[in-house]
């Protein structure tokens, strides 16, 4: 509405010319005062979050601010007349102003070089006199973080690239109780994360297992880990949401939910570019552009490329004993299977031919002078908005990732001989004529070695060293993603809105590994791994001023294939597993917030119900040429003997739900508890367990989660500090763990366990110049009911993490400002694997990172110098212990690195 405020001998409503493009509400604001001549108080906080209008032409100062702030959140209101900025609605327009004592004053816009000292001088610097406030849509709608009674942390796109992130896994060492490895174990894969939160996770990837942590992308579920190592492309935001998340996030969030938010485009033209050089001959580069294409359709492109050398090793087995070289032709000559191109050498007792290409001839070799662990990819988004009224707009958006790597850094790190179980009767080894033990690779002889030794025995391939491998076999990871998703916003009302987000997402990937780390064929893993999602997800919307609400639908349907290749004893025995998935769900959810009369509390209930199918055809081969499996004839599958095949279908429901009661003291300090519950369904094990004719698929059961939390959200200091904690206790039912079963790793319903923790974040703005954050987290997990088999520790649940980390600004006048950023992580004992294996065990670790960065008078051109892990510590990302087959092998985390990035912003 009009507001009748005289400034400066100017009357409102006079005419006047204005010029303002669609911008930050600082820079939108500091226009309007110039143009305007009217002084404008402000919240520094609030309005750092926000996005104002473009006003082109001649207006009134009042219907000009009126148009700058339209669907902004923010309303103008007359003081003595001075202009003050505010949220909408009662409870927000008592949010406390920050207050700049270094000059007396609210954040005052009345001349616009008053901004250089309420806020940062450039757009890289994220330090101010206070606190910017962060709004999160962890409900679906866009809320303050203080303002929502759940534990999350949010991180801007802004603060990532400041800190030198390239992809989502790295916001795990800056988050309470988050353990986010880049890897999963037991494949090849380099794209293919391990999350888990407050001590629950998954680390099998295979397409029959669903994740414990939901990834979303602007409300997209990503239903598998394989592809999932997302990159930080044209990103606005990052939010980490903590525990159950059953109602309004209900696909298999037991352990919490990662939300990934992109940058829309406007009609304000934005470009950023960005190079970046390190160690291991490094070369990244990125940039986006966005703007307006015509009136009310504007369109914005991203794209990320990402190379680096690998930083493991494959070394000559031979070279390094030379006593041993002349080893090498008699072991090939043995062999029957060739791993480069997945023929047999020779044909198999069922009369498959010399020659023949077993699982479409799949390999993952990798190129010729290759090494572990290395960056080849590039990735694109390009994301269309057409406002096609003043109430109705849609978003269309593709994003593509393609990647030709390594796979990643494996070392062997034992060798071992474990009678675990009974030898397969039967069973016989045809270079021994013995039977099979269960751990098969480490009870074989190899020829040519002394009588009476195995070529194992005496870790003959076991280098030592982190990041060296005598692997010969398959080492590479390829893959393409691309995903297309169409969103519809529709304001029905002033109070009610509705939401439409279809999605498409596609993945195709190659990758393996060669766990014996060996010259020879003894065990090898290619998997040919293809999924496709469709989702559909309707969202109708009420915000009134005592309560909040929405009512909404999900479907989701999938489809992959996974094909292994697993040769053991140079072909002697080919595995050709192959797993086929056909899902679908639907879920029906609400949840709404009631503000009672005193407008300090606050009630929120929410329900979901949802029904899942899952069809699994699993057709698991032996197409060895000796029978090496001992499969009687007669179990014949496309001339290969049949160890497993069938179908299997399971369905399953489930009703989770949600209760939070909060209270707001005062402005500064609202405190909430809160019961919620999870659920993730279940699934088949999808692994040749034991060498045994028509085994039938394997399935397990759904697990559920529930969590009782405590919580305070606080800001103190005039919005300088602000300090948020979280209590916690969740149980789990029927948990989901991977265990050994035979000669495979399956997952089956092994376990209860209980986790308790807390949970503190802390950002204090300590001077104009110098900002301090703080995130601990505390873990107490144990399980209730296990099998004899598990360790006592949860896996990848640390009973501490700390993050340190701190910002500090130095002007340099007219020569722009530096800025100097440092973090350190440290986390108590990690234990890997579910059997609490030793050499996976990650003693407690310190993690050191620091940049120092210079940043133009005009803030477009940005030059970052940095380090990682700079004490070099040498720590874990993942591991597999293998008794049914005999090994255990781990991935290392890149040693120490410099990094030197230009930036410029337009």
């Amino acid at each position: 509405m009009a507001l009748p405020v005289q400034s400066g001998g100017l009357s409102a409503q006079q005419l006047l010319p204005f010029s303002i493009p669609e911008s930050s509400a600082e820079a939108g604001l500091t226009l309007y005062v110039e143009q305007a001549g009217r002084q404008v108080l402000f919240p520094y906080d609030v309005i750092r979050s926000k996005t104002t209008n473009a006003v082109v032409g001649k207006y009134g100062a009042d219907e000009a601010l009126d148009i700058l702030l339209k669907d902004t959140g923010l309303k103008a209101f007359s003081s003595k007349g001075t202009l003050t900025i505010r949220l909408l609605g009662k409870r927000e327009e008592k949010s406390k102003m920050l207050v700049n004592k270094k000059k007396g004053m609210w954040g005052v816009a009345a001349l616009a070089s008053l901004f250089a000292t309420t806020g940062p001088a450039h757009a890289e610097s994220a330090v101010v006199a206070g606190l910017e406030e962060i709004v999160v849509t962890a409900r679906k709608v866009k809320e303050s973080l203080q303002d929502v009674p759940i534990s999350v942390q949010a991180f801007s796109a802004q603060n990532l690239s400041a800190q030198g992130l390239s992809n989502v896994s790295e916001i795990g060492d800056l988050t309470s109780n988050m353990e986010f490895d880049a890897l999963s174990p037991i494949n090849g894969s380099s794209n293919t994360p391990n999350i888990n939160i407050r001590g629950i996770g998954t680390t099998d990837f295979l397409l029959t297992v669903d994740p414990s942590v939901g990834v979303y992308v602007d409300g997209i579920y990503v239903a598998r880990s394989v592809g999932g190592l997302l990159d930080l492309l044209d990103l606005e935001q990052i939010e980490v949401l903590k525990g159950p998340q059953g109602t309004l996030f209900g696909r298999n969030t037991v352990g919490g939910a990662i939300q990934l938010i992109t940058r829309k485009p406007t009609d304000e033209f934005r470009f950023s570019a960005e190079a970046t050089t390190g160690e291991d001959n490094r070369r990244d580069f990125r940039f986006n552009v966005s703007g307006g294409l015509a009136e009310n359709l504007f369109a914005s492109l991203a794209f990320s490329t990402k190379n680096r050398d690998g930083y493991g090793k494959r070394r000559d087995f031979f070279a390094d004993n030379p006593d041993l070289a002349g080893l090498e032709a008699a072991i090939n000559g043995i062999k029957a299977y060739d791993e480069a191109t997945g023929a047999l050498l020779s044909g198999n007792t069922t009369g498959l031919a010399p020659g023949s290409i077993i699982a479409g001839g799949i390999t993952a070799q990798p190129s010729s002078g290759d090494d572990p662990g290395n960056e080849n990819n590039y990735s694109i988004r390009t994301s269309l908005v057409w406002e096609v009224s003043d109430t109705f707009a849609a978003t269309f958006s593709v994003d593509y990732n393609e990647a030709d790597e390594t796979a990643p850094a494996l070392v062997l790190l034992d060798i071992f001989q474990d009678d675990l179980s009974a030898p397969t009767p039967g069973v016989a080894n045809p270079l021994t004529g013995n039977e099979f033990a269960p751990n098969i690779v480490a009870s074989h002889t190899l020829a040519g070695f002394e009588a009476g030794t195995t070529a194992f025995s005496e870790d003959r391939f076991v280098i030592g060293d982190k990041y060296s491998t005598y692997a010969t076999g398959p080492g590479a990871s390829e893959s393409e993603t691309i995903g297309y998703s169409l969103t519809l916003d529709a304001e029905i009302s002033d109070t009610v809105s509705f939401k439409s987000i279809t999605a498409y997402r596609d993945l195709e990937s190659v990758f393996g590994q060669d766990p014996d780390h060996s010259p020879f064929l003894l065990d090898a893993h290619t998997n040919d791994y293809t999924h496709e999602q469709l989702s559909q997800e309707f969202q109708l919307l009420g915000n009134s001023e005592q309560l909040k609400w929405v009512l909404g639908f999900y479907y989701f349907e999938e489809e992959g294939v996974d094909e292994v290749v697993v040769p053991l004893l140079h072909g002697l025995a080919v595995l050709d597993e192959r797993n086929e998935v056909d899902n679908s769900a639907w879920a029906a959810f609400g949840q709404g917030t009631y503000h009672f009369a005193n407008e300090a509390t606050s009630l929120t209930l929410g329900l979901r119900y949802t029904d899942e199918d899952k069809e699994y055809i699993q057709t698991h081969l032996d197409c060895g040429i000796a029978n090496a499996l001992g499969v009687p004839d007669g179990f014949v599958v496309n001339n290969c003997n049949s160890l497993s095949t069938g179908t299997a279908d399971e369905s399953f429901t489930n009703l989770s739900y949600t209760v939070s009661l909060a209270h707001r003291w005062t402005d500064d300090v609202m405190t909430y508890l809160s019961y919620s519950t999870g659920y993730k369904s279940g699934g088949f094990s999808g692994r040749t367990v034991a060498f045994i004719p028509d085994q039938t698929p394997f399935p397990f059961n759904e697990e559920e989660a529930s969590t009782f939390e405590v919580g305070v959200k606080s800001s103190w200091f005039d919005n300088r500090l602000r300090l948020n904690a979280a209590l916690f206790d969740t149980s789990f039912e029927d948990l989901q763990v991977t265990i050994q079963s035979g000669v495979a790793p399956i997952t089956a319903n092994a376990a209860e366990a209980s986790i308790k923790g807390f949970e503190l974040d802390m950002m204090a703005a300590v001077t104009d110049n110098l900002q301090l954050t703080l995130a601990v987290g505390l873990l107490d997990g144990e399980y209730d009911e296990k099998p004899s088999q598990l360790g006592d520790n949860l896996v990848n649940a640390p009973e501490s993490t700390i993050n340190f980390g701190f910002v500090y600004d130095v002007p340099l006048n007219n020569a722009g400002s530096l800025v100097l950023r440092g973090d350190y992580t440290y986390k108590s004992k990690i234990y890997n694997n579910a059997e609490n294996t030793d050499l996976l065990t990650q003693s407690s670790i310190g993690l050191l990172d620091a940049s120092i960065s210079w940043i133009s008078p005009d803030a477009h051109y940005t030059a970052t110098l940095g380090g990682k892990n700079l004490t070099d510590e040498e720590h874990l990302i993942t591991g597999f212990f293998q008794p049914g087959v005999g090994y255990t092998e781990a991935v290392y985390a890149r040693p120490n690195e410099w990094y030197l990035s230009l930036k410029y912003n337009f």
